[in-house]
C-alpha cells in the first residue's frame, strides 16, 4: 500500500503460525499468497500486503463490505441457473 492509502479500510486474513506446522497447510497458504500477488482484476479481491510475525501470518486485503461469494450464496440460495452463469462469467 502506498502512502496515500493511510485512510483505506482493509480486511486482515490471519493465520495462526502454530496451525501451519502441517506441510500441506503451509503449501496451500504459500500458493494462495503467490496467486494473490499476481492477480489484479476488478472482480477479484486485491491482496495489498503480506505480514509475518512469530505467531501469525496476515494477508492485508481489499475490504468488501458486502461479504464474500459464499455468504451471498448462503443468503440467497438456491440461485437460479441464469444467475449462476452470470456469477461464473
Amino acid at each position: 500500500m502506498g502512502t496515500n492509502d493511510v485512510d483505506k479500510i482493509v480486511a486482515i486474513k490471519r493465520f495462526k503460525e502454530s496451525h501451519l506446522k502441517n506441510k500441506k497447510h503451509r503449501q496451500l497458504l504459500d500458493m494462495e499468497v503467490n496467486v494473490m500477488r499476481k492477480l489484479d482484476h476488478i472482480n477479484v479481491v486485491k491482496m495489498y500486503d503480506y505480514l509475518a510475525t512469530a505467531d501469525y501470518i496476515c494477508l492485508v486485503m481489499e475490504f468488501c463490505d458486502n461479504g464474500d461469494l459464499n455468504s451471498y450464496i448462503e443468503k440467497h440460495a438456491p440461485l437460479l441457473e441464469p444467475w449462476q452463469r452470470e456469477i461464473v462469467r
